[in-house]
């Protein structure tokens, strides 16, 4: 083992173990484990097996290891092809969902991809291939009474945006035009909108826009994230639907006007984000901090109540009753 090494800002890249597993045996890496606020430790150098380092920190219950920023940005523009490969594999094989690491750590590697301002067509890829497995393990799974076992596999972000993608899909079922391109829209838009975000941003968010806390105790990086994304998605066009990039754009937005950026009314609101935004303000209250899987179903039912009283203009009417819709089928405990 290496010697403490005292790292100047920002020296290291934080990664869940298990989205490095499946392509740990194509790359040489060195691994550190963080002892403190400011103490890592080398565990590994590049000749050593990269993979079985890796399950031996894993047995011992280390979920998060870390990486040189160098080593880091070199492994997530070089891994892009075998992502969407593994994934593209996993999609169409019958009968199977992806695992839910492997997406999680698809989607952590595109959210640096993108934040890169990397827009090549290997990333498109990857964007492409984690969609349609989203898609793919939506439908195949219930995600909402799995949480508590998904949580353990990937992070906050990532669950809060497949199970928000779940009740979105669910919801646009209740609809005549439902079809896969328009759920690959929303699951799309649900993946990528708050990517340009950390987590102290996420703590800053909760329930902000939704129970009313004050915009200006926002950061202008919060209030503008959602058109910074929709700018820098609209660069790739052929390839984001413009459905797409209005709910990244509008979903901060609330029926009364009272969101943001813009501040818009359900008037300017399209159906399409009063669906996500439903979804989205659905899954923040079901699984905040009180959650008790014990609890699940009448938990849900007072949510779904709620919401149906609270969300009644326009759009989000139709909204909020094909949430009910969803409820009463069953198909969310």
């Amino acid at each position: 083992m290496e010697p403490i090494l005292k790292p100047t800002a920002s020296t290291y890249q934080k990664v869940r173990i298990d989205y490095l597993i499946p392509y740990a045996a194509e790359y040489q890496l060195e691994l550190y484990l963080r002892l403190s606020e400011e103490k890592f430790v080398k565990v590994s150098q590049k000749s050593d097996n990269f993979e079985s380092i890796l399950d031996k920190y894993k047995n011992r219950g280390v979920t998060e290891i870390y990486l040189t920023l160098s080593d880091y940005d070199s492994f997530i523009t070089s891994v892009r092809k075998a992502i969407a490969a593994r994934l593209t594999a996993e999609v169409t094989a019958p009968n199977k969902a992806p695992e839910i690491s492997l997406l999680a750590g698809a989607h952590e590697v595109l959210k640096s991809l993108i934040n890169h301002d990397d827009l090549e067509t290997d990333t498109l890829a990857v964007a492409q291939a984690l969609t349609l497995g989203t898609v793919k393990t939506i439908r195949m799974s219930n995600i909402l009474v799995k949480f508590a076992e998904f949580k353990k596999k990937c992070g906050r972000e990532f669950i809060y945006s497949l199970m928000t993608s779940q009740v979105a899909c669910l919801m646009i079922d209740q609809f005549n035009w439902a079809n896969d391109a328009v759920k690959e829209k929303v699951a799309l838009a649900a993946l990528l909108c708050d990517i340009e975000l950390l987590p102290e941003d996420f703590d800053l968010l909760k329930d902000g826009d939704l129970s009313g806390l004050a915009k200006e105790n926002l950061t202008k990086k919060i209030i503008y994230h959602p058109i910074e994304t929709a700018h820098l998605l609209a660069r790739e066009s052929k390839f984001f639907s413009q459905e797409t990039l209005t709910i990244v754009e509008q979903h901060h937005e609330m029926p009364s006007g009272g969101g943001f950026p813009k501040g818009i009314n359900y008037q300017r609101i399209s159906q399409l984000t009063a669906i996500y935004i439903i979804a989205h303000y659905f899954v923040d209250q079901m699984f905040d901090k009180t959650y008790r899987e014990d609890a699940h179903a009448d938990r849900c039912r007072t949510i779904v109540e709620n919401i149906k009283n609270q969300f009644v203009s326009g759009v989000f009417r139709k909204a909020s009753e094909a949430l009910g819709s969803v409820f009463e089928q069953g198909k969310m405990a």
